[in-house]
């Protein structure tokens, strides 16, 4: 098994963002390797790849689209045509914030657009580049914008595509991680237009992205941003935009929450089924094992269920005490089920997992008692 590695970007992206990032990754005992990106470059910059480690990568839009170019490696969760507006709307239809915006290029919409002082519209790229920010404005200042770009922008051209819709006001808005349908970090950003961090959301937004992964993901591993605004006077939730959670930027949501999902995510590539691994040992999936931890953190162990509704989906029981492989619960064996026991004396929890409910399991000597207990 190719152990994973994140590679991390170490200039011209978010200090506190990569700091947070390296806490979490040293928090979760998890290597990580920084590297220095040559600004306005198409050449990679210098970091390991080798036969023991599979990479995960974090740094600066430019620098996941030089590896998107180049590698495409399996740490870098982006598809540039899956990654756009249009494919969102074609996708998720009126659960889009921006739904029936017209899509165009930026030379068809200097040459057709009017030059309006009253009336704003907001103006994007139709993918994940971030070749500019979104803007709102008269649809005079658009077209001055876009022409400036393309006359200071090599990387764009007249052919480019964007996004022209109606401009609306929004309430707060929220960034979200998902890890195989399921939200594994989260934090509000923005509160009426202003810079609003919060690490807790409600509990109706991570319902609402869930249930739109359910229906479409762009990617296993993407991050939505989610935002409420008011339609004929009710409040409601709409997907604003997706994007590769490689180069997300995390403002109050959980980092051990995220590179923990994502980390599962890479592992579970690559463990076969009926895998059971334990302080890298691996033992016999069809035959009872007991076993005990006394340490002071206990263990961690990561699971892989098989289920219809949580298929792939990984899942980390943090210091536990004790697993029992194949427990024989009378109350299972009844229906001629076998269960995994596990328990955890530190916390004073546990509870058993069906065998025919998982695909692997891995436990790991845990290295600190995990703060979401």
């Amino acid at each position: 098994m190719r152990k994973p590695r994140w590679i991390i970007q170490k200039n011209l992206i978010s200090e506190n963002d990569r700091n947070e990032l390296q806490e979490a990754l040293e928090s979760l005992g998890i290597a990580h390797f920084e590297t220095i990106v040559t600004p306005f470059s198409e050449d990679l910059p210098n970091f390991p790849i080798d036969a023991q480690h599979e990479n995960i990568y974090y740094g600066s839009t430019t620098f996941m689209n030089n590896l998107y170019k180049k590698l495409r490696p399996t740490g870098l969760f982006y598809n540039h045509k899956t990654f756009s507006m249009q494919n969102y709307m074609d996708k998720w239809g009126g659960h889009m914030f921006n739904f029936g915006a017209e899509f165009t290029t930026i030379s068809q919409f200097i040459k057709n657009t009017e030059d309006d002082d009253k009336t704003n519209v907001f103006i994007r790229p139709d993918g994940d580049g971030k070749e500019f920010d979104g803007t709102v404005g008269s649809a005079r200042s658009a077209k001055l914008m876009l022409s400036n770009i393309l006359h200071n922008d090599p990387n764009v051209s007249s052919s480019f595509p964007i996004m022209v819709g109606a401009a609306y006001a929004i309430k707060r808005e929220w960034r979200i991680s998902i890890v195989n349908g399921e939200v594994v970090s989260s934090s509000q950003y923005r509160n009426n237009h202003t810079l609003s961090k919060k690490s807790d959301i409600p509990s109706e937004v991570k319902r609402f992205a869930e249930e739109r992964a359910k229906e479409y993901q762009p990617h296993d591993v993407f991050a939505m941003d989610v935002c409420e605004a008011s339609d004929d006077g009710e409040v409601k939730l709409y997907i604003l935009e997706c994007g590769c959670v490689n180069s997300v930027g995390f403002y109050h949501a959980d980092k051990e929450g995220y590179v923990e999902g994502v980390t599962n995510y890479i592992l579970s590539k690559q463990i076969p089924d009926h895998t059971l691994l334990i302080n890298g040992e691996a033992h016999p999936w069809s035959e009872e094992i007991e076993v005990i931890d006394d340490s002071e953190f206990g263990m961690n162990i990561t699971i892989c269920y098989d289920l219809s509704y949580r298929k792939g989906q990984v899942e980390t029981l943090h210091n536990c005490t004790e697993l029992h492989h194949l427990y024989d619960d009378k109350k299972s064996s009844w229906f001629h089920q076998k269960s995994s026991a596990f328990e955890s004396g530190i916390f004073g929890t546990g509870g058993t997992k069906g065998m025919n409910k998982m695909k692997w399991i891995v436990s790991v000597p845990a290295n600190k008692k995990h703060k979401n207990h």
